[in-house]
Formats: C-alpha cells, sequence, structure tokens
C-alpha cells in the first residue's frame, strides 16, 4: 500500500461513522479535491466537475467504482478511486454525492459552439441511427437526475470524449441492462465524440 494511502483510508472510515454529523459529506469530500477541485470543479481536464451533478447519479457511479471488479456486472472500473470509496458505506456515499450536488455552478467561460456538435446533440443522425442526446440529457445537456441521466454541460471536453471511448470500447459498461450508451457510442465515429464533447464543453 502506497504510503499516503493509509492515512487517507483511516480518515475516510472515521468520516463514515459520523453519519449524524451535517458536515460529515464535506469531510469526505475534501479527500476528492486534488482531483475534483475544492468546489467540486476540477482543474484536470481529464476529471470531470462534480459540482450540481444530480446526487442520484453521483450515488450510483460512487456505488458502482466502489464495487467494480472489471467484471459485467460492476462496470466502472477507477483504480484510483475504488481504495478510497471501499471503507464508506452507501450511507456515507449518499451523503458525499449530496454535498456535491448541493454546489453551486460556475459560470462557463464563452466558447463558440461547435455547430455540427450542436446538430448531432439535439438532432442525433437519422440514417445512421444516432438518437438525439437531448433525449436523455435535455436540450440544454442538464441532465435527468431521477432517471440517473447526468448533466453533461460544461463539463471537460477531454473528460467526455474519454467516456464515449470507454463506453466504444466496453471498458466502461455501468450502462447496463440496456447498453444505451454502448450502442450509441458505437456508432459513433472519432470526430463525432470530438465534436460533441467541445460542443457540450461550451454550453452554461
Amino acid at each position: 500500500m502506497k504510503p499516503l494511502l493509509l492515512p487517507l483510508l483511516l480518515v475516510l472510515a472515521t468520516a463514515a461513522r459520523a453519519d449524524d454529523d451535517p458536515q460529515a459529506g464535506q469531510a469526505r469530500a475534501a479527500l476528492c479535491m486534488a482531483c475534483h477541485g475544492a468546489d467540486g470543479y476540477s482543474s484536470i481536464p481529464q476529471f470531470p466537475h462534480l459540482a450540481g451533478q444530480g446526487a442520484s447519479y453521483l450515488l450510483k457511479q460512487l456505488q458502482e467504482i466502489r464495487t467494480s471488479n472489471g467484471g459485467a456486472d460492476a462496470g466502472r472500473p477507477v483504480p484510483a478511486m475504488q481504495g478510497l470509496l471501499e471503507p464508506l458505506d452507501s450511507q456515507a456515499l449518499a451523503g458525499l454525492a449530496d454535498w456535491f450536488a448541493r454546489q453551486p455552478l460556475r459560470p462557463v467561460p464563452d466558447r463558440a459552439a461547435d455547430p455540427a456538435g450542436a446538430r448531432l446533440y439535439l438532432q442525433g443522425d437519422l440514417e445512421r441511427h444516432i438518437p438525439a442526446c437531448s433525449a436523455c440529457h435535455g436540450p440544454q445537456a442538464t441532465g435527468n437526475d431521477p432517471a440517473r441521466f447526468p448533466r453533461l454541460a460544461g463539463q471537460p471536453a477531454a473528460y467526455t470524449l474519454k467516456q464515449l471511448q470507454d463506453f466504444r470500447s466496453g471498458l466502461r459498461h455501468n450502462d447496463l441492462p440496456g447498453r444505451m450508451m454502448q450502442d450509441i457510442a458505437s456508432r459513433l465515429t472519432p470526430a463525432d465524440m470530438e465534436t460533441l464533447a467541445r460542443y457540450l464543453e461550451s454550453l452554461p
């Protein structure tokens, strides 16, 4: 075990027992800040912003990362996070998800929207049997948390691109049982993925 990992796990385990502490979610979130930012906004393009993301969606991801073994039944392997999440029970994970969901959204810097990305996101491509992304994620890509569809607006393009690539390759398969994202991603070209990622990054 890496020297710095044991202290982090001990802090998480302590926080996990403080389920009646209203600040427990924030205390646990401190261990996420190196990658996801102090306010849920990552400064590293490969990591997602968590602020304002739906709590139900976040909880699902945390649970599946914690239990992922790379098999078909647990399809979001993130080794760097798995060890940090293992000491947390479901209630602790829910508190963590809720804390990030409550963090305010930041204004997105002005970026020119990619017309091709906008067209693919809003309309899909009937000839290639690609549905409009907006059908699930909303016209403004704000997501649908009761359905556990994530907010995509403003996410770093590098992160979104990697997720589309992982769905296409099957590395990420936690869209089961419907395989919706894997199916759609299999029909996207690399250029489609890049233009969608750039478009979503430009949305407020």
